[in-house]
């Protein structure tokens, strides 16, 4: 429009603050939560949806992996991985709130012990849904080998059914051909009804 006031290319653009979405509770656990995966992509993005207030007041995002990292070390992890791979500013407000919901297990995906340690993480920081139930989602943003492992081990640690409400995603590649792609359905449908696999 010819008629609109030209602004001063020096001219500070005023934040547009997002209107705030209304999402219950929740808590992801990130299989290989500290791999390239993680670091590039989902946790830049799951920090982006907290900066849009795209995620609700009570979450939790718990980073499992094999090396050893206390909370504090993995926010730090989380940090650069935002200030390298995110657009978005890191402000202090913002930060303090993302942070505060992220944690950290160390273990190893055959081991059931690891699994213990995550599920008592699980059940202190997991916050339940109006009706009660705590609503997990399980990202596996590990490689194709580790997944017959894992998919294994967690029944036996109670993890998919009963105590929780939870949900599984897996990316691509999925197998390595049509054989073990099928096996690897069938693993996972063993321990997630089909409704609650996000493939």
């Amino acid at each position: 429009n010819h008629n609109m006031p030209a602004f001063p290319k020096t001219e500070q653009a005023c934040e547009i603050i997002p209107e705030k979405v209304n999402i219950e509770p929740f808590t992801m656990v990130i299989f290989g939560g500290s791999g390239d995966l993680s670091r590039r992509k989902l946790l830049p993005t799951l920090f982006h949806l907290c900066h849009d207030q795209n995620m609700p007041d009570e979450f939790a995002i718990i980073g499992f992996a094999s090396s050893k990292r206390t909370d504090e070390e993995y926010r730090s992890l989380v940090k650069e991985a935002i200030l390298e791979f995110s657009e978005d500013p890191i402000t202090d407000k913002c930060w303090e709130k993302f942070s505060k919901n992220l944690y950290y297990i160390s273990g190893n995906f055959d081991d059931k012990k690891s699994y213990d340690n995550l599920s008592k993480k699980m059940e202190e920081v997991a916050k339940a849904t109006e009706s009660g139930r705590k609503e997990i989602i399980y990202y596996m943003a590990v490689p194709p080998r580790f997944l017959p492992g894992i998919f294994e081990m967690m029944p036996q640690c109670n993890l998919c059914k009963g105590t929780f409400d939870a949900r599984v995603i897996v990316e691509k590649p999925f197998g390595t051909d049509r054989g073990s792609a099928a096996r690897l359905n069938s693993i996972i449908a063993n321990a997630f009804n089909e409704d609650r696999i996000y493939r």
